[in-house]
């Protein structure tokens, strides 16, 4: 079975694969966003489980702490007395995910200023304050928190930004060291221009500092949190608070950052990338710009502890003091009007400081998420494997296994992309793979849809007014089948219908009327060739051609063609009525039917073609039509349209050698079909006539003239009218008794017209 390919199909198939991958990597930020929001979702179906045992608690300042101690900034001494607890508590860190940017207005010697600016009857008050002053004994709670967090196992933290309120940079922070020939990495890990640190006299006491920045632009979905930046001109990099906190917890003095190089990983693009990072016992995977893919687990209210319920009465209440003993604690706010409310995948709305232990439970418990490089590639890949495949079934005209395999492969690439993430935790997309798979098949469906459409209209126009409308059908549905281009042999059974005496009854009639006349005649007759499936090949002016077996295949097509003959008669008696009344004449017709080889396809010239068939065998059947006047029969057929019928009554009227062709041609003239041929009238008309001719080809004058008046004074059967042919053979015979046939005469009738 010859395969088609439908190659401008499978091309446009691959353009179009080229432009999705070209798109990708133009756009990728925008396909990574859509990527960044399929996985969200993943996260939303399976969030990291959250751990109660995990040593990592929230001492949230929210709208109850607020509303007890007063709006916010309390006053340091509120922070110190915090941190006092805590660390009475016995926790193993204490991070700060707040600030102290200026210094507490509640000291007295700045609320003393501050009274004393725009005067007021504070006399009492100031002198009291001043001569406390200039004995230096005025309390200062700047002093007071950094005597407090110097005491303390705190980390505080540090904006980093690229809007600074300050000219000011947080200190040196704990080395962080890259491992091996590592290379500097500071190129590849988040630059701010600035940092708003807190109060020199604070981060100068503190057991570390921490940037509390968690994405460079503000309102995003946090999913990669930096545990590394750079800071201005800086030489030296800062870690984030969540990892200087874990590593303050752990009694580390500093951080380890393996590279690509410093692993042993091949690195494609050469520049220095991160690999990983360790601080004490802990090693972070990070992504290669040195941030970590924070895997959340939902809000919960064991992870929390109120500001309110650890500053209620003079000490610790027990049950906060057991809750946070040996733990790490991260201190922030959920309050609205304090600004730290972030949106993760899993959360609209929480606040930052949740999400800084959330790095810390993952990190303790080991739970990563990952999107590694390979799978970037693999995506990729699988887009033009996918692509290749579905535009191949298109080309080769598979629509519904092209269908079929893009559902299929779709679910496919779904499902292994949920399994790669809820089994191993890695983020694999599925969005290049199916939309290379997707938007193949559907342009490439659309083009052949379009095209198929274009085809139909052309089909349609060539052939509605000439054959059957179920084998226009036929010929959309498989045009290459049918109409072979470049043409193609084909044994066709080619039929010429021709109006006898039309000049004679049209000469009088105006050209309108010559116009309805020959339409109200060759319509019935155009039809009953469709109705037996044949195409009309064209018209010329009286005259029709047809021909069966093209563009369809047609099974029994030289009876078909036979059958469109005998359905002629009762149309013409039917016209000859109607044309009666009109006052015209009776008309008569003539059909030729011949069956053999031609060539068949597209003919004519460069700017106009038409559906037709030309060959030695279409001349035949034009000759046969002419001849029918020269045997006084309304049909003649060739001797192989004869072999191709049925038990038909088709009755062998000559031998000829029709005008242009040297070959003679056995010719028939049909009676009717099988209930003709089944009628005793016709048995003996057949015989009769056969015994004529057998007579005649002998030469035997006297037996053939008797046999042939015999016969012609026969009533017709069917279609047959045997006394008009008879007197063309007694003709013959009056012509050869005067002028013998030469002694090799074969019986061969040589034509001289056509």
């Amino acid at each position: 079975m010859r395969v088609k390919v439908d190659w401008p199909a499978g091309l446009l198939g691959l353009v179009v694969l080229g432009l999705i991958i070209t798109a990708e990597v133009i756009w990728s930020d925008e396909v990574q966003t859509v990527n960044e929001t399929v996985f969200d979702q993943f996260q939303n179906w399976k969030p990291r489980e959250y751990n109660p045992d995990s040593p990592v608690r929230v001492i949230d300042i929210d709208d109850r702490s607020l509303a007890e101690f007063g709006q916010w900034p309390w006053p340091r001494t509120y922070m110190a007395e915090m941190l006092r607890r805590l660390t009475n508590a016995g926790v193993a860190a204490i991070a700060l995910d707040i600030t102290f940017v200026e210094s507490d207005r509640t000291s007295p010697e700045t609320l003393l200023d501050t009274l004393g600016r725009f005067g007021g009857d504070y006399d009492g008050l100031f002198v009291e304050m001043e001569r406390r002053r200039e004995q230096n004994a005025l309390p200062d709670h700047d002093a007071d928190l950094s005597w407090m967090i110097s005491q303390t196992p705190t980390i505080v933290g540090t904006i980093a930004t690229d809007n600074p309120l300050t000219d000011r940079m947080p200190p040196q922070p704990k080395g962080i060291g890259v491992s091996g020939d590592g290379g500097d990495i500071r190129p590849v890990v988040q630059w701010f221009e600035g940092a708003t640190p807190n109060l020199e006299v604070l981060s100068r006491s503190a057991s570390g500092v921490g940037t509390i920045a968690l994405a460079k632009d503000e309102g995003t979905i946090i999913r990669r949190v930096p545990l590394i930046v750079a800071i201005g001109d800086n030489e030296f990099l800062y870690p984030s608070l969540s990892i200087e906190a874990l590593r303050v917890a752990q009694g580390a003095q500093s951080f380890l950052v393996k590279t690509t190089r410093g692993s042993g990983e091949v690195d494609l693009g050469g520049d220095v990338q991160i690999a990983s990072m360790r601080v004490g016992g802990a090693i972070v995977p990070l992504d290669r710009d040195g941030q970590l893919r924070v895997h959340y687990s939902p809000a919960r209210d064991e992870r929390v502890v109120s500001a309110i319920d650890l500053l209620v009465g003079d000490d610790t209440p027990p049950e906060i003091a057991e809750e946070v003993a040996g733990r790490i604690i991260f201190v922030g706010s959920s309050a609205e009007s304090l600004f730290d409310i972030k949106a993760t995948p899993l959360h609209d709305r929480i606040s930052g400081v949740h999400i800084h232990a959330e790095i810390v439970e993952q990190i303790i418990d080991q739970t990563w998420i990952t999107r590694s490089d390979e799978f970037i590639g693999l995506e990729r890949l699988g887009a033009i494997v996918l692509g290749i495949v579905v535009a191949a079934f298109l080309a080769l005209n598979l629509p519904l296994t092209a269908f079929l395999f893009m559902i299929v492969a779709s679910g496919a690439v779904a499902a292994g992309s949920w399994f790669a993430f809820a089994e191993e935790a890695q983020l694999y997309s599925p969005l290049m793979p199916m939309l290379g798979l997707i938007i193949p098949h559907f342009t490439v469906s659309g083009y052949k849809f379009f095209t198929a459409e274009a085809s139909r209209r052309e089909v349609t126009r060539q052939f509605e007014h000439f054959v059957a409308p179920e084998v226009i059908e036929d010929i959309i549905e498989d045009p290459e089948r049918y109409l072979t281009p470049g043409g193609d042999q084909r044994v066709l059974s080619i039929m010429f219908l021709d109006v006898r005496r039309f000049s004679t009854i049209t000469e009088k009639m105006e050209p309108q009327e010559v116009i309805a006349f020959i339409n109200k005649l060759l319509t019935p007759l155009t039809d009953v060739i469709i109705e037996n499936e044949g195409t009309i090949d064209k018209y010329m002016g009286d005259a029709v051609m047809a021909f069966w077996n093209a563009p369809r295949f047609t099974q029994g097509h030289e009876a078909k063609a036979v059958r469109a003959i005998l359905a002629f008669d009762p149309i013409m008696e039917a016209l000859n009525r109607e044309f009666t009344e009109m006052g015209l004449p009776d008309i008569d017709i003539g059909v030729g039917v011949n069956t053999g080889e031609c060539s068949v396809g597209n003919m004519g010239s460069l700017k106009r073609l038409a559906y037709s068939c030309v060959g030695d065998s279409v001349n035949l059947a034009a000759r046969l039509e002419g001849q029918t006047k020269a045997y006084g029969v309304r049909n003649l057929i060739g001797s192989a349209t004869a072999a191709g019928l049925p038990c038909f009554a088709a009755i062998e009227i000559d031998s000829v050698a029709v005008k242009g062709r040297t070959q003679p041609e056995t010719i028939y003239t049909v009676a009717g079909d099988e209930t003709v041929a089944a009628d005793p009238a016709y048995d003996l008309v057949a015989a009769s006539f056969g015994a004529a001719r057998f007579a005649y080809l002998e030469q035997d004058w006297d037996t053939a003239e008797a046999a042939y008046r015999e016969v012609a004074g026969m009533p017709p059967v069917g279609a047959f009218d045997p006394g008009p042919c008879a007197a063309i053979f007694l003709e013959r015979i009056a012509q050869y008794r005067s002028d013998p046939p030469p002694p090799d005469w074969d019986g061969v009738y040589v034509a001289t017209s056509k």
